[in-house]
């Protein structure tokens, strides 16, 4: 078998992995554009392969298996070919390189699609006048990217970010709060929530509604598995009294003004196969599906605005700040790409009406 002999020349050639010639991931996409997608017609050789391997597992610290080197070789192809195709966004080489798509799911996404149907919109659309392009990104209030690891949590990282970024922007005050994810995990399961096989954030923002609200990181740390809740009301360090603010499903203009007059928004959209390997531009996909049925992965939508024609929401992920564009992506707004407008929520932290913010 090729793949058999390509990777037994890997393992031969292994001496040589502490030094890589290439020195960034940015180094690493730059060769495969230069030598391999901008001419379409070469066909990977068995030493390209091997040496992209070598270097794929020295920058990103990984060890070589040969189901890993299997994969690699089957995914290396799919982000070639992509890139050749001229799409709005291009897809680089990054840590689930490695990995099946179904192992990927299994450990990065909510586990199974959430059933969003049930979640009651109770925001009031008030036809603001927002702008063209707006991010919370810009105004520092956004928390630094985080990583969720092995441990389909990525409801409570929605949540969290979404409760600092609004924290920040409701309460003020000097750096961010780093709020408890595990608290969610071991806590909210009354609410829906399942650990690490999936949760929703408007769920989440309930639990904290009822429970009397969350702990910091510090006094409540992540430990990405499910464990026994030991929530501890006097280390409370944020209240949710208004609980889940739900934006009506599909529509994007109440999404657009809630984040240009109010704040960043927990989403959630349906990942397929493609989107992990996300390197920059606007993502579109004609694969995925957009129904209340159908979203795997929460996030949050800290701005919007236009590139190279093509509308889009920016979006904070929860894979570490090595993937996509410092740890966000761009995907396609205004078409419910990938269901990105049927399952959104955010924390409503007075019990007085949201005022709007001026921009």
């Amino acid at each position: 078998m090729v793949l058999s002999k390509i990777f037994f020349a890997v393992l031969l050639a292994s001496a040589v992995l502490a030094s890589s010639k290439l020195e960034s991931v940015q180094a690493l996409d730059a060769y495969i554009a230069e030598h391999f997608v901008a001419y379409p017609e070469r066909v990977l050789q068995e030493k390209d392969i091997s040496f992209l391997y070598k270097e794929y597992l020295t920058l990103f610290e990984k060890k070589e298996s040969q189901f890993g080197f299997a994969y690699f070789y089957e995914n290396l192809q799919a982000i070639i070919q992509h890139n050749r195709e001229g799409h709005s966004w291009i897809m680089g080489l990054n840590k689930f390189a490695d990995m099946s798509y179904q192992d990927f799911l299994g450990e990065f996404t909510l586990g199974a699609p959430q059933d969003c149907s049930a979640t009651t919109p109770n925001y009031s659309f008030r036809g603001a006048s927002i702008p063209e392009a707006f991010d919370w990104k810009d105004k520092g209030v956004i928390s630094p990217v985080k990583n969720q690891g092995q441990c389909g949590s990525c409801w409570a990282f929605s949540t969290t970010a979404c409760l600092e970024a609004h924290a920040k922007i409701v309460h003020g005050g000097e750096g961010f709060l780093d709020l408890s994810k595990q608290q969610l995990l071991d806590c909210a399961g009354d609410f829906d929530n399942h650990g690490c096989h999936g949760g929703l954030p408007s769920h989440a923002f309930e639990y904290l509604k009822y429970s009397g609200g969350i702990q910091c990181e510090k006094s409540y740390p992540y430990r990405a598995r499910q464990g026994k809740c030991v929530f501890d009301p006097k280390n409370v360090v944020l209240k949710v009294p208004g609980g889940s603010v739900n934006i009506t499903a599909g529509n994007e203009a109440e999404l657009d003004e809630v984040i240009a007059t109010i704040g960043p928004v927990s989403v959630a959209f349906q990942v397929v196969g493609d989107f992990r390997f996300y390197r920059s531009g606007v993502y579109s996909s004609k694969n995925c599906k957009n129904g209340q049925m159908d979203v795997n992965h929460a996030v949050l939508a800290t701005g919007y605005g236009i590139e190279n024609g093509k509308k889009f929401y920016n979006i904070k992920n929860s894979w570490g700040a090595g993937w996509g564009v410092e740890g966000y992506f761009k995907i396609e707004r205004h078409v419910n790409m990938c269901g990105v407008a049927v399952c959104n929520s955010f924390p409503k932290l007075k019990v007085d009406s949201p005022k709007v913010t001026t921009y």
